[in-house]
């Protein structure tokens, strides 16, 4: 009866699609760094990843913070499409030629990147900030089975590539390239599919009108971006003034580790968004009371995979790299339960954001700055490691003050609240510190506490789906 209920349920459906896409791409691209790493140098490997770390900077910045409110916006009215792919489309031209203008200016005093490398980087954000203004029209319409399937396949397309190319050719410059290329495909087989599926649907505005609007809704949203780069972006740029490329290789190759965990995380919260948006306008009530019981849900599950994770990934740097990358064991451990501290966050700014309390993300963004920054910097001088303990104090102390924000503002009595904050600390310093010890001992442990952890959390779920029925 419960699985059955499971796989009628539209956002259940949504997340699976993301997911499975997620997995399948974040194995290819696993498969496709580990060739890139064992060519190139620690330092090559570290322009390189960079360089795509930067573009995802540039294309954060290009977006205005407008990513929840074109979800929200196609969610509630589905006739805005055909405005927002063609004026978004105009808007984020021009904001990418301002930043990218601002980045020649950065680079000339304080990067190294050479003429060639910025064009490319340049065309690389335009051709995906498109990309993602598409792809959020989808969401919107919560159609997510086609992202999932592109980006599988472009991924595919891409590891392809890598894997045939000869190692004569094998350089940052024409790595760049072929990613280049095959994101532009990306794009236009987005754009060809959405117009195939009929959802660009409506009227074009005036682009100064449509655009002005856009912002305006969005500013709460561009405020809080601004005021997370320096901890969601720019940490590629402090290791590269304050370290060496070699330590910004570390912390990508890091990161590119818990792509997984990262984007089941973005993609369980992406598929949420849009039905949590449109239930806080039809019924307050159920909005409250589906928070409430289902937010310590959403922090077991996702404590339970950063603690399976973070258990096996010693053993998984030493299976698929070699021992130059050794130390980047120890920021993928921290780094990972980041990604838990933050995906908890994330979380709130949605809960924050379908309850149109733009105005109280600011502030949160605001304080998460002023804590976080001297973190991140003087943990940058100590290369990646030092970085990573930034991030994971900074965000501890942090999480007292959102939490406390967050219930006060909503107005919640949060289910099971202290044995859940509880279990993920356990979680925690049981697999960061026992994480080299035999994998047959690691097994045990994943088996046993997930095992109790998991039947706890299932009863909730079952909880709160007869709540569902019941309403």
């Amino acid at each position: 009866m419960i699985f059955k209920k499971l796989t009628q349920n539209k956002v259940v459906k949504n997340f699976s699609y993301l997911t499975l896409g997620s997995i399948v791409s974040q194995l290819l691209m696993l498969f496709t760094i580990i060739k890139i790493t064992n060519v190139l140098s620690t330092d090559d490997y570290g322009v390189y990843s960079f360089i795509i770390a930067q573009g995802m900077l540039l294309i954060t910045i290009s977006e205005l913070g407008s990513k929840p409110i074109i979800i929200r916006t196609i969610a509630r009215e589905p006739t805005q499409s055909k405005d927002i792919v063609i004026n978004g489309s105009k808007l984020r031209l021009i904001t990418i030629i301002v930043i990218v203008l601002i980045y020649l200016i950065y680079n000339h005093f304080l990067g190294s990147l050479s003429l060639g490398q910025l064009w490319l980087l340049g065309t690389y954000t335009l051709v995906n900030s498109i990309f993602y203004l598409i792809e959020d029209i989808f969401l919107g319409h919560q159609k997510m089975y086609y992202p999932s399937l592109i980006k599988s396949g472009i991924n595919l397309l891409y590891f392809l590539v890598v894997m045939l190319l000869p190692i004569s050719l094998f350089s940052i410059d024409n790595l760049l390239l072929s990613y280049v290329f095959v994101s532009t495909i990306q794009t236009i087989l987005y754009y060809y599919l959405l117009k195939k599926e009929k959802l660009l649907i409506g009227k074009r505005s005036n682009f100064i009108y449509s655009s002005k609007n856009l912002i305006i809704k969005s500013w709460p949203y561009l405020a809080l971006m601004l005021l997370s780069l320096p901890m969601l972006h720019m940490a590629n740029n402090l290791l590269d003034i304050n370290s060496s490329k070699e330590e910004v290789g570390y912390f990508n190759l890091a990161k590119k580790l818990m792509g997984p965990v990262q984007l089941i995380i973005t993609f369980s919260l992406t598929a949420i968004f849009p039905n949590i948006s449109a239930m806080f306008i039809k019924d307050t009530e159920k909005f409250k009371m589906l928070i409430s019981k289902g937010i310590h849900i959403f922090i077991g599950l996702t404590a339970l995979f950063c603690f399976s994770f973070t258990l096996f990934s010693h053993d998984i740097v030493l299976l698929v790299f070699s021992d130059k990358y050794l130390p980047a064991i120890k920021v993928v451990q921290l780094q990972v339960w980041f990604l838990f501290l933050n995906g908890i966050n994330h979380f709130i700014v949605i809960i924050f954001g379908a309850a149109n309390r733009e105005k109280q993300i600011y502030k949160l963004a605001l304080v998460n700055l002023i804590i976080s920054a001297p973190f991140l910097y003087y943990g940058s001088l100590y290369g990646a490691l030092g970085i990573s303990y930034g991030f994971i104090a900074s965000f501890a102390i942090f999480e007292f003050y959102i939490w406390y924000q967050f219930k006060r503002k909503i107005n919640l009595s949060i289910s099971h609240e202290k044995i859940t904050w509880l279990i993920s600390i356990f979680l925690f310093s049981i697999s960061y510190f026992m994480s080299n010890t035999p994998l047959y001992q690691k097994a045990i442990l994943v088996i046993v506490f997930g095992g109790l952890y998991s039947r706890f959390l299932f009863k909730s779920f079952n909880s709160l789906t007869t709540y569902k029925v019941e309403k």
